[in-house]
């Protein structure tokens, strides 16, 4: 299933707001389409709102100022909190006060995504390769290969059998641009090609690499992690620190209380999850039918 932003925000928020139900924010929807610039906003209900309100459009995370109500119409300042004024559809979900913003979610979110390459987490990808007798080294074009793993398999598959046949490989990148003939600055170098050839009956082989995750290829268990993980930034960096207030006769120290714990909670099921998918890919990544590097095949040399 591949997910969108979108889909991942309101994940991350079920997760918050269902440990608070009453947190929640308001919710409500415009009552006309808006452009970038207007600064009246109608509303179902302008009762509902009062001067000072901050509202929120989730479709495109714009906060505006509530500066006055008049019957169902609010006048508004655009782009409030550092955020951005855009256009928004009619009957579009608007928030009232929300306690994490939009914005601060859809961060989140991108940096628990991030944070997977780190853990050893990605998706696989494949591609292919012509032959060329006059060539050793071969430059990809993907510009989504994680490069802690790169390419992780080359090999052609036999047209009788279709059994896959490994060859000899080295994954190069941080190539220098510089050279004329590097455009990406990453690519295979190829020894052996094997029974590939020009004129033969297999004239590819294939590859398969490591892909940087992005949230339109997450798996869903993946997409479950990343959700547990911008849920630990969100809660966490809501949490007031203990203070310490000794008065004349008692001491008022105020520890973390149960956000701290949900936490916590969503720490260590995160955490756990994360390991689980490490390990699981890092056994994929060994039963490859082309594990055959180039640094291995070449030992003979040293």
């Amino acid at each position: 299933m591949a997910f969108t932003l979108a889909q991942l925000k309101q994940m991350v928020r079920d997760k918050v707001y269902g440990q608070y139900p009453t947190a929640h924010p308001f919710v409500s929807v415009l009552a006309e389409a808006l452009d970038a610039t207007e600064t009246a906003i109608d509303v179902p209900d302008g009762t509902d709102w009062a001067e000072n309100d901050v509202l929120e459009i989730m479709e495109t995370d714009e906060q505006c100022l509530v500066r006055s109500v008049a019957t169902n119409t609010l006048t508004v300042i655009r782009g409030w909190n550092g955020t951005t004024a855009a256009i928004a559809a009619d009957a579009g979900t608007i928030l009232k006060n929300p306690r994490f913003t939009g914005k601060v979610i859809e961060e989140s979110v991108m940096s628990a995504v991030y944070a997977m390459e780190d853990w050893g987490i990605h998706k696989f990808n494949t591609g292919q390769i012509a032959y060329d007798a006059d060539k050793k080294y071969f430059e990809l074009s993907e510009n989504d290969i994680a490069h802690p793993w790169g390419v992780l398999a080359l090999y052609y598959v036999e047209p009788t059998t279709l059994i896959p046949r490994p060859l000899p490989f080295k994954h190069m990148h941080n190539l220098s641009t510089a050279h004329a003939s590097y455009t990406t600055g990453l690519g295979i170098i190829i020894q052996d090609w094997g029974q590939v050839s020009a004129s033969g009956s297999v004239t590819t082989a294939e590859y398969t690499y490591a892909q940087t995750l992005a949230t339109t290829t997450l798996a869903n268990e993946q997409a479950e992690i990343v959700v547990l993980g911008a849920t630990v930034l969100v809660l966490g960096g809501s949490i007031v620190a203990r203070t310490h207030d000794p008065g004349a006769r008692t001491d008022r120290t105020v520890q973390p209380g149960q956000e701290a714990r949900d936490v916590r909670f969503f720490q260590s099921e995160y955490f756990v999850r994360l390991r689980a998918e490490a390990a699981h890919l890092a056994v994929q990544r060994m039963n490859f039918p082309g594990t055959v590097r180039l640094n291995r095949a070449q030992r003979w040399r040293h």
